[in-house]
């Protein structure tokens, strides 16, 4: 079973069914205006636009919704704000939190996303990618991650045979994941099928032999 096509909002850039977009651009766009008109001058970047001059068709065929999509993936670009420092782009909010982390000298290599058209041989690449991990985000949610990864450490290699032998007899035995005991020799070859037929004739020899006493036989 297929899924159903989304349809692209152009203000924050998320997908939508046919019939839910035509409700959800309106609050977008009201919520994306309040946001503009509180955030400085330096990083509000363009005003979002009214979502009446972008009406949504009420039915697409697959090869019109793909050109919808690009243009309203389009439309969503071109309200992105530009960092100064790395001409990377967020939307407002975004680059409000970007712009702590990122300082002249201390920038992000530009990088190439589908914010920028990609050659018609090479396959569009979404998201932006982190400066340390290189995962993908989406643009407003990148320099929230960023701000916890590049102050993350690498952790260590979990090493699960230091963690079974930890508090055992064993741990003190070991050094680095390693053994320092040598191993016991190994056991030679056990003889007790023949010394268990050994114990069986002499047992049958003694009880021919108290039968015999029994009958008055002598032994000496």
């Amino acid at each position: 079973m297929n899924r159903p096509r989304s349809l692209t909002c152009y203000l924050c850039g998320r997908g939508f069914g046919t019939a839910s977009l035509s409700i959800h651009q309106p609050q977008c766009y009201r919520k994306m205006l309040a946001q503009w008109e509180q955030n400085p001058t330096q990083t509000r970047g363009p005003k979002p636009v009214d979502p009446s001059t972008r009406p949504v068709p009420t039915s697409m065929k697959s090869k019109n919704i793909d050109r919808f999509n690009e243009e309203q993936y389009s439309g969503f670009t071109q309200q992105l704000a530009q960092c100064p420092h790395c001409e990377r782009r967020f939307v407002p909010d975004a680059l409000a939190r970007h712009l702590k982390s990122c300082r002249p000298g201390n920038t992000a290599k530009r990088v190439t996303t589908q914010l920028e058209p990609p050659e018609e041989s090479v396959q569009p690449v979404f998201g932006v990618a982190c400066r340390k991990c290189n995962r993908r985000f989406a643009p407003d949610r990148i320099a929230v991650h960023e701000n916890v990864c590049l102050r993350a450490k690498k952790r260590k290699v979990f090493n699960a045979r230091n963690q079974r032998l930890k508090g055992t007899d064993m741990a003190p035995l070991t050094r680095k994941g390693k053994q320092v005991y040598q191993a016991e020799p190994p056991k030679p070859p056990s003889k007790w099928r023949e010394q268990h037929q050994d114990f069986i004739r002499a047992v049958r020899s003694a009880r021919r032999m108290d039968a015999f006493q029994a009958k008055g036989g002598n032994i000496s």
